[in-house]
């Protein structure tokens, strides 16, 4: 939207002020400006030049975590995530972590280089910040994501698989498994050489004519493929995707495609009598409304117990570079759910985004302890029962929201 358009959108806020009981920040400091509404009337200012881009007015703005919870519990339909990308448009671009960040994530070449260099230090044992320890711990010991996978058994279809910036070398467990699900229900496999970073950080740090540009050369590399799906394996990228990326074929959040997939019943999987605590990320709950896909994709395991990770099911405080922008706040977001997590002694935390999953890993080294934290569909694979599909029914599965238990009959060997 150009900066009228904008305007006009903004214009849908009756200031009823619903939303601010959903947001993250204005929960922490209690401040009209640290409010969805409050930012949306400095927002407006700012665009119609009534406002100069003061330091407290850049702080209350960048202060904003684009989780987006504004936005689903809005009654008149602001377009909260549209009007603050547009009104960075008008501030400085970030400086310091969140700019190196954002130029590492446009060289393909310099995070394959960083991700090799992490897996060495880790094989020489060298001391590690707790962000750092929590990014190597993520990494395989050995293998790189494969540039094809043929489909297994009868083909179904040809999706491409979108890796991302910093997750593309650093997550290629997740993006390896992804692959195996998909190919073993009948997929083939394309991950095109030539993608980019979605676009989100620029898109949100101001510059929409950078994310566009990424925009082309990813929709280049996944053209002329006659695909039917490009699939996503974190949520924060595939908001920008779906949202902004306008790609030769639908975006798709993995654990949705699996769920809808006609072959999702050649899949069975191992009991697994444990308890696992699932984290949804705001990307996922706020804008892709995909909770419930994960969790009916992770009730297909027999035996499995499942706890939202609380305490409220707010953000985490990652959301994209605010971790490097506002160390602090993070943090404070964050503990609580780090704190919940020990609590419930979950031995594997599950985050369906990068991002979040690295925070948090980050979380509970800081606090000494021992919790796998993967993607869903690392776990799913984990679980892949190599027998011939004789399926019957009676497994019990069960997803913990609070005081409310939702269970449901799965399929089993």
């Amino acid at each position: 939207m150009n900066s009228h358009a904008l305007i006009e959108a903004a214009d849908r806020c009756v200031l009823c002020g619903l939303c601010s009981s959903h947001c993250p920040t204005y929960k922490l400091f209690r401040e009209e400006g640290e409010s969805p509404r409050g930012r949306v009337m400095m927002s407006v200012a700012l665009l119609r030049g009534e406002m100069e881009p003061s330091k407290r007015l850049v702080a209350h703005l960048d202060h904003c975590l684009l989780c987006r919870a504004c936005e689903k519990s809005c009654p008149s339909g602001v377009p909260y995530g549209e009007i603050l990308d547009g009104a960075h448009a008008m501030l400085p671009s970030p400086a310091g972590a969140a700019y190196w960040l954002e130029q590492i994530a446009l060289r393909p070449r310099l995070v394959a280089l960083l991700a090799d260099g992490a897996a060495l230090w880790r094989r020489l044992r060298l001391p590690l910040t707790a962000l750092g320890r929590a990014a190597t711990s993520r990494l395989p010991k050995a293998g790189r994501v494969s540039s094809h996978y043929p489909a297994v058994g009868k083909k179904l279809g040809k999706v491409g698989l979108f890796l991302g910036c910093v997750a593309g070398p650093f997550d290629r467990q997740t993006h390896r498994d992804a692959a195996t699900l998909l190919s073993r229900l009948g997929y083939e496999v394309t991950v095109p050489q030539g993608q980019q970073c979605c676009g989100a950080l620029p898109q949100h740090h101001g510059n929409p004519e950078r994310a566009k540009q990424l925009n082309r050369m990813n929709q280049e590399a996944f053209g002329g493929q006659q695909l039917d799906a490009i699939i996503f394996t974190s949520s924060g990228c595939g908001v920008q995707l779906v949202e902004k990326g306008d790609l030769p074929a639908p975006a798709m959040e993995i654990c949705q495609f699996l769920l809808q997939s006609p072959g999702l019943d050649r899949l069975l999987f191992s009991p697994l009598p444990q308890q696992i605590t699932l984290h949804h990320p705001c990307s996922l709950g706020n804008v892709l409304r995909g909770n419930r896909a994960v969790e009916a994709l992770l009730e297909r395991i027999p035996k499995i117990k499942i706890t939202l990770l609380g305490p409220d099911g707010g953000c985490c405080g990652a959301a994209g570079s605010h971790r490097l922008r506002e160390p602090e706040t993070a943090d404070l977001l964050r503990q609580p759910k780090v704190e919940s997590l020990l609590a419930a002694e979950s031995t594997m935390l599950l985050s369906t985004n990068y991002g979040c999953a690295l925070h948090l890993a980050e979380g509970i080294e800081k606090m000494g302890a021992t919790v796998e934290v993967v993607h869903p569909v690392t776990l799913l694979v984990r679980q892949l029962d190599s027998r011939p599909s004789i399926r019957c029914r009676g497994s019990i599965a069960s997803v913990v929201r609070g005081n409310d238990e939702v269970t449901g009959n799965n399929e089993a060997t």
